[in-house]
């Protein structure tokens, strides 16, 4: 007995020193339209006995129905963006010896709840490179695509799309809905609501919507929806008012020439600042976006020097100045709202 004993170790070591070089494969699952997780929903390191991961190299298979889950498994485990379904194998559970270079590895899985043998399997192959012997990783752009029907069967329905659009306020897109469609590319495009009629001026969040291959749907059955809901923002822009005020008739030139009396408006205060004259003052006047006191003396004698005929004009946003004559020019800014 003791001499049986010993010989299976010794066979036992003989295999284990005849394998691959250890090197893990993991390879993420999708599903064309299913939400995978509704399926996969044991986490690593266990398997999830809902699926059946089988793995041959051409001489030996590798299955979960033979191997324990620490070798081979279907189950959950973060992904890229979040939690994802992966299949797992390990290249040192086939008996070949030395470095799975150049290797084709056949990989089939199967979803024994769905009943027909015609739909409820997929297979895969991948061949390693011809040297490295680093972990081999699948997911993203190559993960495994599993259709629908490994699950569903060949009695799939086909799925539909439908959009579903809205504004607040209400009565600002058209259409409101797209679909259902079976053909999605259909209803691909860029929609826009139309902006709140002046005096509004504020704006659409988000400011249009784009359906293309990249959008994200919703399951609702065999439909999938997408909802999308624009909500208007009112913004209160500041206009500012520059009143040129003396006895009528009089030419004032500047940024904003004018013949007194008169009002210059604009959003930009910058576009009211600067030199102005009239044809009573021989000299300009530098108008600054700040007040200044010394302007404002500058100013106050400048305008008694003129008398009754002659016009102190100047500009200072946000601040309220009077000459000592009988003219003045005052900005007052103000915030209009909806």
């Amino acid at each position: 007995m003791k001499k049986f004993l010993f010989i299976a170790t010794l066979l036992a070591i003989a295999v284990f020193a005849s394998a691959y070089t250890a090197r893990n494969f993991y390879i993420e699952l999708q599903l064309d339209q299913l939400d995978i997780l509704n399926y996969v929903d044991t986490d690593f390191p266990g398997h999830d006995a809902d699926f059946v991961l089988s793995v041959t190299d051409g001489i030996d298979v590798v299955s979960t129905e033979t191997h324990v889950p620490t070798w081979i498994r279907v189950g959950v485990k973060p992904g890229p963006s979040g939690p994802a379904a992966w299949a797992f194998f390990a290249a040192s559970q086939f008996t070949t010896p030395g470095y799975c270079y150049s290797t084709t590895f056949t990989i089939t899985i199967t979803y024994p709840g769905n009943t027909d043998p015609e739909t409820n399997s997929a297979t895969m192959s991948y061949t390693t490179a011809a040297s490295g012997n680093a972990a081999i990783w699948l997911y993203g752009d190559t993960a495994w695509q599993l259709p629908d029907s490994i699950i569903l069967g060949a009695a799939a329905p086909t799925p539909t799309y439908t959009v579903n659009l809205s504004t607040n306020p209400e009565g600002y897109i058209t259409p409101t809905t797209l679909g259902p469609t079976e053909d999605v590319t259909t209803i691909y495009g860029t929609y826009t609501p139309t902006p709140l009629p002046t005096p509004a001026t504020g704006y659409w969040t988000p400011a249009s919507l784009t359906i293309d291959e990249d959008t994200q749907w919703t399951a609702d059955g065999d439909n999938f929806v997408l909802n999308q809901e624009f909500v208007w923002t009112e913004t209160y822009p500041t206009t500012y008012n520059l009143y040129v005020n003396g006895p009528d008739g009089y030419a004032v030139t500047g940024p904003v020439s004018g013949t007194t009396d008169y009002v210059a408006t604009n959003a930009d205060v910058n576009a009211l600042v600067g030199e102005y004259t009239d044809r009573c003052c021989p000299g300009r006047i530098s108008l600054g976006s700040e007040p200044d006191r010394r302007c404002c003396r500058r100013l106050r004698r400048r305008a008694s020097r003129c008398q009754e005929r002659q016009s102190a004009t100047y500009l200072q946003p946000h601040h309220h100045l009077r000459s000592g004559g009988r003219r003045s020019a005052c900005l007052h800014h103000h915030h209009h709202r909806g």
